[in-house]
């Protein structure tokens, strides 16, 4: 069997990683930059508050239009990545598990960003919390898909390789949704402490994507 299918959407996968690394990279800075906005302001108090004011609302705006830049490259990332595992799935079935599962985080995504109001946001958090349980599930599903294909192939090095990725990956996407809930609370969401945790999730998620390049890289060679 020649997986050429496969090798073509493991190849699409991996353009698709890049993206959403280039928008994680987008998003940390725009973060960043809000932090140090936020903390301006805070810090301004009375003496200087205008100049404080002026540092603060500038860094929420070049915040926002960095973290937009992230979004649209986590969009186009994500409809590559679909892509990908379609044409994956055509030679492999584990990639089909992986399919139906992204499906299901796109709908808890979609429906979350409607229902911020509904029952004080309690829904969207959850809906939330489930999209990346799901996302977290098709990462899974395809490293499965990989390593199924490498063992096919005699590959075992890829194979091997991707059991070290999907544990590391498993713990990194358990922290970032750690962080995600600290973040909701109350007294934290406001404040500078929301921006920390979010940073420290980014960078995680930045090491999470380089390790998943990795494997996605040995995959397209292995064929």
């Amino acid at each position: 069997m020649s997986y050429e299918n496969a090798k073509k959407g493991i190849g699409q996968i991996f353009t698709a990683e890049i993206l959403a690394l280039l928008s994680a990279i987008f998003i940390i800075i725009g973060t960043i930059v809000s932090v140090v906005g936020t903390a301006t302001l805070i810090a301004g108090g009375m003496d200087g508050a205008a100049n404080a004011m002026g540092a603060g609302i500038a860094g929420g705006v070049v915040g926002i239009i960095v973290s937009f830049v992230g979004a649209i490259f986590s969009l186009i990332g994500f409809i590559l990545y679909i892509v990908g595992v379609a044409n994956a799935s055509k030679d492999e079935d584990g990639f089909k598990k992986a399919m139906l599962f992204l499906v299901l985080a796109l709908v808890c995504s979609i429906i979350s960003a409607f229902t911020t109001t509904v029952a004080g946001g309690v829904v969207s958090i959850i809906l939330k919390v489930l999209g990346m349980l799901f996302e977290l599930i098709s990462t899974i599903m395809v490293i499965g898909g990989i390593s199924a294909i490498a063992n096919k192939l005699g590959k075992t090095e890829v194979e091997q390789k991707g059991q070290f990725v999907l544990k590391l990956i498993v713990v990194i996407i358990l922290i970032s949704i750690v962080f995600y809930v600290i973040g909701l609370i109350p007294a934290i969401a406001t404040g500078v402490i929301a921006g920390i945790l979010s940073i420290i999730a980014t960078v995680l998620s930045i090491v999470r994507y380089f390790a998943y390049l990795s494997l996605l890289a040995h995959a397209k060679n292995m064929f």
